[in-house]
């Protein structure tokens, strides 16, 4: 309940008349996109061997979402995902992690997901949301893009660096805390991946496109100009 009122807040809510009840939602799919969901056998295919064995049902939807260029990059790209159990700590499953911040797991919000930039590895608790997934996994194609290694596509781009300076608005204050949140949280809006459970209000292509057109552009263009196929990773 709490979560369905805070999805309330959205200033892109529409109202809709059905018989005798009036539906509210979030516009979702208003503005077109470049990203062409992957089939979902074509996806499982392609998660199972980002995760090196089968991937869970809700991993596979919420990856999909990327499309097969995408998923495909990733595997050429040597990206890995890690379901983490219960219990166990993150520093356990990432010499990076363990050498840079140890304690994450104590921190008083834990993180449900990480990329590790240095081992191209995706952490993910085994309820993480669709959308921590998503946002792991966008930021793993940010290092895949980019011309160095162990960099991200996002410090890189010249448009990026500035779209992000010269912002009116954000998708949400995650986005805002740095450009390689910028990205991720970007993305994930381009794609319209959220989760009914979360209490973050539920992210649109329509909401990146009013808030911040700049972006919006160079997220879609990435999507549409085939460079997603074309990457050669380093």
């Amino acid at each position: 309940m709490r979560s369905a009122l805070r999805r309330l807040q959205g200033e892109d809510l529409c109202a809709y008349h059905s018989g005798d009840c009036t539906l509210v939602s979030e516009a979702f799919g208003a503005v077109p996109g470049a990203a062409p969901a992957a089939k979902p056998s074509t996806a499982r295919g392609l998660v199972n061997r980002l995760v090196h064995a089968e991937a869970s049902s809700a991993l596979v939807a919420a990856l999909a979402a990327f499309g097969v260029e995408a998923l495909a990059l990733a595997v050429r790209g040597g990206v890995r995902i890690k379901i983490v159990p219960s219990g166990r700590h993150f520093a356990r499953c990432s010499p990076a992690v363990a050498a840079l911040v140890p304690d994450i797991d104590r921190w008083q919000a834990p993180p449900a997901g990480l990329f590790v930039l240095e081992e191209r590895l995706v952490l993910l608790r085994a309820g993480a949301l669709r959308m921590a997934a998503a946002h792991e996994f966008a930021h793993a194609l940010d290092a895949l893009l980019a011309a160095r290694q162990r960099s991200y596509f996002s410090f890189e781009s010249e448009d990026i660096r500035s779209a992000y300076a010269s912002a009116s608005g954000f998708v949400n204050e995650y986005a805002a805390s740095g450009l390689d949140e910028y990205f991720a949280e970007s993305v994930r809006a381009y794609l319209e991946i959220n989760d009914d459970r979360s209490c973050w209000l539920p992210l649109t292509r329509k909401m990146l496109f009013t808030r911040d057109a700049r972006m919006f552009q160079i997220v879609d263009a990435l999507f549409r100009s085939g460079r997603l196929s074309r990457s050669r990773p380093r």
